[in-house]
């Protein structure tokens, strides 16, 4: 069985094995890396069933983790991309900066259908950068009202979960917090500091 494997990945290297099978596709990853596991497990002595075992709980993480990426992709590319101007910003809560605070843009009159959401994430020091297509590159000009949310990422399915502001600012109709971007505006939109508070 070693030497098998060792032949395919040799094979591979020399270009012997179908054309589909040196894709760069995230399919044909996920089973190149089946096989160096199977590989070093071989290697280490493990016997048939546990190889088998560990395999398939190897394939299981990647299959998930390709399809994740998948999905984030499809997502960030919906609609025509546009313009997008530099938004940045500091939040406390409780006069203290905090990490993992949801800053979401949410244009008055209604959220378009043809782009994604404009938001970003605060780092620890409060600090963001809001991000449209791409993390940070800015928000379409517009006028947007500010909701945060006070989270954290869910790493197994990519949601943001729960709220410690307990939805306090998590309504546009009631947020007070708002931001005018302007077309053409190469300084951006510098919002200072934001103060939140649990109370």
């Amino acid at each position: 069985m070693e030497r098998r494997v060792i032949r395919d990945l040799k094979r591979e290297q020399m270009n012997e094995v179908p054309m589909e099978h040196l894709s760069f596709s995230a399919c044909s990853q996920v089973v190149r890396i089946d096989r160096l596991v199977r590989y070093l497990l071989i290697r280490i002595g493990a016997d048939d069933t546990m190889v088998n075992m560990l395999r398939m709980g190897t394939m299981g993480l990647l299959l998930v983790m390709v399809l994740s990426a998948i999905g984030c992709k499809k997502e960030a590319v919906i609609g025509d991309r546009v313009p997008v101007v530099p938004v940045k910003g500091i939040v406390t809560v409780d006069g203290e900066p905090v990490e993992s605070v949801a800053v979401t843009c949410v244009p008055v009159g209604g959220k378009s259908e043809s782009l994604p959401a404009s938001s970003a994430l605060t780092d620890k020091e409060g600090k963001f950068e809001i991000g449209t297509f791409e993390g940070g590159d800015g928000a379409p000009p517009g006028e947007y009202k500010l909701i945060f949310k006070w989270g954290q990422l869910n790493l197994m399915n990519g949601r943001f979960e729960g709220d410690k502001l307990n939805g306090r600012y998590s309504d546009p109709e009631k947020s007070e917090f708002t931001v005018t971007v302007k077309e053409g505006d190469k300084e951006g939109v510098d919002l200072g500091i934001i103060t939140l508070t649990t109370k």
